[in-house]
């Protein structure tokens, strides 16, 4: 079972988490909401030739295999966990020197990864006025 960072037991645990394959797809390559709106796409080559304002890459070295490996290590071995609502969770840990988070929303049949994005760390990049520029 998870323990959040301010003691609170979650009735469920890693072994609960479904969803990391489809969110791949998002988390990799980005994908479009409803109201056309880019939103994901965390792959370095990804955020590099879409330059959404905002839009954040794990390092240059990250494939996206890689990414999904690190995923899976941060669902496992999470170091924080806090609440962002009700139902929503973000399970977080550094590897290879990058803070990661996995976001979770947790409906009644189970939680389910949203979500994956490196927050900062060697090799961190966010777009800003046009420009990738580390966040390290």
């Amino acid at each position: 079972m998870y323990v959040t960072s301010d003691g609170h037991r979650l009735p469920f645990g890693p072994a609960d988490v479904r969803g990391l394959d489809e969110a791949r797809e998002h988390v990799i390559a980005g994908s479009t909401r409803h109201n056309g709106r880019r939103t994901g796409g965390h792959l370095y080559a990804t955020v590099e030739a879409e330059r959404r304002e905002g839009q954040i890459a794990f390092p240059r070295d990250w494939d996206a295999d890689r990414i999904m490996a690190v995923t899976r290590q941060v669902i496992d071995r999470p170091e924080k966990i806090t609440t962002s609502s009700d139902t929503r969770y973000n399970l977080t840990a550094v590897v290879d020197d990058v803070s990661v988070t996995v976001r979770l929303r947790v409906p009644d049949s189970g939680p389910v990864v949203i979500t994956v994005h490196p927050d900062h760390g060697r090799g961190v990049k966010r777009i800003h006025n046009g420009k990738l520029r580390s966040i390290g």
